[in-house]
């Protein structure tokens, strides 16, 4: 196992990995090296007396998991949400992998009175609104993978050259890619042994009263905060 996910235990229901909202479904996806991971995982643990998820696969390749929880949030205060869910990706390679991608995408095609990036510092981020519900789904941005791997935290050390890491531009600013559809990131290569980890939340809240602003907050959140969520049920 690539986390350390207490208190679980198997179930049978194998279900596909999506983040529900009010206003439907984000799929999630993930590639490697252009192949699609199957849509149904390998297996599956639950918490008893919690609503965390850790799926698991595993292919010749790679083991890959997805942790999916709602993470413990930290808003400014005077903010809150209606709710927020998140996924914490963890791969490890077991053969050579020639790229990784990772998709958090609408299930369905849905209606909007409006749309737009909302990007800040660290974090690339992405909002709709019908006029009464606001949701935003957010990740980290390249400068953010950058300073991860030159720590070494969930990612190869050598990813923290924006060349290996693929970039165009020093701050990899083109590694995240925010669309009306959801959000895509692109990853280079993973080596036998490599463990490559990434994250998206999405969140909801009123459009009014600062709903949409509560709802960016929430999706900046941090791998340490997704963990938190699952270990506290």
């Amino acid at each position: 196992m690539l986390f350390e996910f207490p208190f679980a235990v198997p179930t049978d229901r194998r279900t596909v990995p999506v983040l529900h909202t009010p206003h439907g479904a984000f799929r999630l996806q993930a590639r490697f090296g252009g192949e699609p991971l199957s849509a149904l995982p390998h297996a599956v643990y639950a918490q008893p007396s919690g609503d965390a998820r850790l799926l698991h696969w595993r292919t010749p390749a790679l083991t890959a998991e997805a942790l999916v929880c709602r993470p413990e949030l930290s808003l400014p205060e005077g903010m809150r949400v209606d709710g927020c869910l998140a996924v914490l990706w963890r791969v490890r390679a077991v053969e050579p992998v020639s790229s990784c991608a990772f998709d958090c995408t609408w299930q369905e095609r849905q209606s909007w009175l409006s749309v737009g990036a909302e990007n800040g510092q660290l974090v690339e981020a992405f909002t709709w609104s019908d006029g009464r519900v606001t949701v935003s789904a957010g990740t980290e941005d390249g400068e953010s993978l950058l300073v991860r791997a030159s720590r070494g935290r969930g990612l190869p050390l050598r990813w923290a050259d924006p060349a290996v890491l693929g970039c165009s531009e020093p701050d990899c600013i083109d590694r995240v890619h925010a669309h009306e559809d959801g959000l895509h990131l692109v990853l280079p290569d993973l080596r036998p042994g490599e463990t490559c980890q990434v994250h998206f939340a999405v969140a909801w809240a009123p459009a009014s009263q600062n709903g949409g602003e509560a709802a960016w907050y929430a999706v900046d959140c941090t791998p340490r905060q997704i963990l938190d969520g699952a270990h506290a049920g």
